[in-house]
Order: structure tokens, then C-alpha cells, then sequence
């Protein structure tokens, strides 16, 4: 079973972006990266077990947390969405940004590249929100 993927322009011009950066980096570097992208798109489930009919039906209190499967915690999110290893889109703009010390905090708690972590969650709200 193949799935096909649609993507948003935003992820289209992403992706673009980095295939032309990979080329530049070394020629052919870019269609390797291409076909890699494409190998990853296929799911490797003929498919889905969940029951999805009773997941959306589910109440918080029908949850059960467990080591496997803990409570939400916005560093899986964040590590998903950081676009480690690409170049960075240009087009931003420096703001002076007034958060909570402990906001702050934690961020930076993160390690180097904590306001593209910033940027990455601000981003993901935004796009949650359309």
C-alpha cells in the first residue's frame, strides 16, 4: 500500500530549499537527498491496527499514562520540528520579545540553538491554529 503525501507550499519550498543546499554542497548531493525523501515517504504498515473510531471517541480520563506512553511533553515536539541540519530559511525578522524569565529559562536550559526552538514551537502554534 503506498500513502500518498500532500504537502503544504511552506514544506514544498522547505524541501526545495534543502535539495538546492545539498547541491551546492556537492554535486549530486541534492538528487541523493531527493531519493532518500522519497524512500522515507512510503509507509512500511499495509495498514492500521488503532482503532480509530474508539480513539476519537476517548475522554481524557479513558487515558492511561505509563512509562511507554507518558504524558504529553512539548520536547517531543520540538525535537520533531527543529530542522537540524538544514540551512536556516532567510526571511526573519529580529524582534526584541518579552517572555517570562522561566520560559527563558528552560529554553536555554535546552542548550545552543534554544531561539530556533523558539521559533520552531512558535511556528508549529501558528500552523495548529489554521
Amino acid at each position: 500500500m503506498t500513502r500518498q503525501f500532500i504537502l503544504r507550499p511552506r514544506a514544498e519550498h522547505d524541501i526545495r530549499s534543502a535539495f538546492e543546499w545539498y547541491e551546492s554542497q556537492r554535486a549530486g548531493l541534492g538528487a541523493e537527498f531527493e531519493r532518500r525523501r522519497e524512500v522515507k515517504q512510503q509507509s512500511s504498515s499495509r495498514t492500521s491496527k488503532t482503532d480509530l473510531a474508539r480513539v476519537r471517541r476517548m475522554k481524557d480520563k479513558d487515558i492511561t499514562l505509563s512509562a511507554e506512553h507518558p504524558e504529553f511533553d512539548v520536547r517531543h515536539i520540538v525535537r520533531g520540528i527543529v530542522r537540524r541540519g538544514l540551512k536556516p530559511v532567510s526571511g526573519k525578522a529580529s524582534i526584541s520579545l518579552r517572555v517570562d524569565a522561566d520560559v527563558l529559562e528552560w529554553f536555554r536550559a535546552q542548550g545552543p540553538g534554544y531561539q530556533t526552538k523558539i521559533n520552531a514551537v512558535l511556528r508549529a502554534f501558528k500552523d495548529a491554529s489554521v
